[in-house]
């Protein structure tokens, strides 16, 4: 992660884990995650638009999508939902001048075997792997944050 974050976080910011059903959304004030939930894809995009549209979004973080080569084979004949979703979201930081950050999803790694862990919600039941995600991405944004804060970054 070598981008620079505003420091401090805006109050109203957001991490998206996307997926072509299920969608892990992720409000932040600052740096405290106020919620982690899943959503589907429709609700996600129009969700987005609305805050970006209010002006109240400061911050947009959303998953890279990568094709492996060894994953292609799957993905072959494939509407590539997710990937779209992606753009999508991408189009509507662009469009409100929103900063948009695109970590790569082998970053979560890092997370969630790390005492970053401890961070995290203990979610009452399961919210789903999505929601996890959503908000692990953005507690790296918070942890980039800190490092930067002590020079480290």
């Amino acid at each position: 992660m070598n981008s620079r974050f505003p420091d401090p976080l805006p109050d109203c910011w957001l991490s998206i884990d996307p997926g072509d059903v299920h969608v892990g959304y992720a409000s932040w004030d600052q740096d405290v995650c106020t919620a982690a939930v899943e959503m589907t894809p429709d609700v996600c995009v129009d969700t987005v638009w609305d805050l970006a549209s209010y002006g109240v979004l400061g911050l947009l973080v959303v998953e890279r999508y990568t094709l492996y080569p060894w994953m292609a084979a799957q993905q072959s004949h494939s509407e590539m939902w997710t990937p779209q979703m992606i753009g999508a979201l991408s189009h509507i930081a662009r469009r409100h001048n929103v900063p948009l950050y695109k970590p790569q999803a082998s970053k979560l790694n890092g997370v969630y075997k790390t005492p970053l862990a401890t961070r995290l919600h203990k979610h009452q039941g399961t919210p789903g792997k999505h929601a996890k995600d959503a908000e692990a991405h953005g507690l790296l944004v918070v942890w980039q944050v800190e490092m930067q804060r002590e020079g480290m970054a």
